[in-house]
């Protein structure tokens, strides 16, 4: 009984946290860094992989809209129409950013998407901020990284 009850408990701790993953195919073909249709600009927002805070997730929001979880170490690709968008990081975040004597406005960044261009963002969880990336860098890190599924709640 003791041994079904650490089995049970073992399996609950391995899922709880995770997040809806894209599948291999869908991970593959962002990951070819395709050039996003005509009035359409490509997104990337990754979360380096660090081993503290990594069992934070993170909600990201682009206009207001929730769009994905961010883990430690994952990437979320997006096509967005041709202009500036917002990006927000979760509550959770915005607070812990004000509290630890963060910027408060480096949370809520700004991107604009260019026609046919993929753009590639960073978020840095322990500063609680956003930053463009080279494209070099961007596509570095989506390589080196877990593809999370859009949620839209």
């Amino acid at each position: 009984m003791i041994r079904k009850c650490a089995l049970i408990i073992c399996a609950l701790m391995m899922t709880a946290g995770c997040v809806s993953r894209m599948d291999d195919a869908d991970t593959e073909h962002a990951r070819s860094f395709p050039a996003p249709a005509t009035g359409q600009g490509g997104l990337y927002i990754i979360r380096e992989s660090h081993l503290l805070g990594s069992y934070k997730s993170v909600d990201l929001y682009i206009d207001n809209q929730k769009a994905a979880r961010l883990g430690s170490g994952d990437f979320y690709y997006t096509t967005l129409p041709v202009g500036s968008h917002s990006l927000m990081a979760s509550e959770f975040q915005l607070a812990n950013a004000v509290l630890s004597g963060g910027d408060k406005q480096s949370l809520f960044f700004r991107v604009k998407t260019e026609e046919n261009k993929n753009k590639f963002v960073e978020y840095n969880y322990f500063n609680a901020t956003f930053s463009i990336l080279p494209e070099e860098d961007g596509k570095k890190l989506v390589l080196e990284s877990d593809r999370v599924a859009e949620e839209r709640n």
